[in-house]
């Protein structure tokens, strides 16, 4: 594909209650993995109650949109991906306009690589939908005994989030 090895996918389970921190990429491979990881826990994909999601990148948020189409999942992403998420259903998502960005930001390099293994262009919406949920900055979350906050953090996109666990970082 794009050359991407690892994405780091949480479960956060209570009881038999699996949070998700992100999904991973709907990919057979990826699928898999996180299977095999769920056995772990003694859990299965539809044992999964909720994916949150840190942003809306294909690697972070399309297999929680396959998964929700298969199992039912509850999906949460914060409310700053909405305009994102908007674009990519649309169809009006296009990678070359990155593309312009990297290269006046000095990433032509970095660029060529990412050309080189095929990326850029238009984005398929059909792995993308909107979420179960849009979750705000500070909204609270319980799970279990513990407590998960969503803390705005744009950047890496306009809308990504982290969570604190207990108030410490997730």
């Amino acid at each position: 594909q794009d050359g991407l090895r690892a994405v780091n996918v949480y479960a956060v389970s209570a009881g038999s209650s699996v949070t998700m921190i992100d999904a991973g990429w709907s990919l057979a491979e990826s699928r898999t993995q996180l299977e095999q990881s769920l056995k772990h826990l003694d859990a299965g994909l539809g044992d999964i109650d909720r994916f949150l999601i840190t942003h809306v990148h294909r690697d972070h948020y399309t297999q929680a949109v396959a998964i929700r189409r298969e199992f039912g999942t509850r999906v949460i992403v914060g409310i700053g991906e909405r305009p994102s998420l908007a674009a990519l259903n649309s169809g009006g998502y296009d990678d070359r306009a990155q593309a312009v960005q990297l290269r006046r930001y000095g990433a032509s390099e970095v660029l060529a690589e990412l050309i080189a293994r095929g990326w850029g262009g238009r984005i398929d919406p059909s792995d993308w939908e909107q979420p179960t949920d849009w979750l705000a900055d500070g909204q609270t979350l319980p799970i279990g005994e513990r407590t998960l906050r969503a803390v705005h953090t744009p950047g890496h996109t306009r809308g990504s989030v982290v969570y604190l666990v207990d108030g410490k970082y997730l």
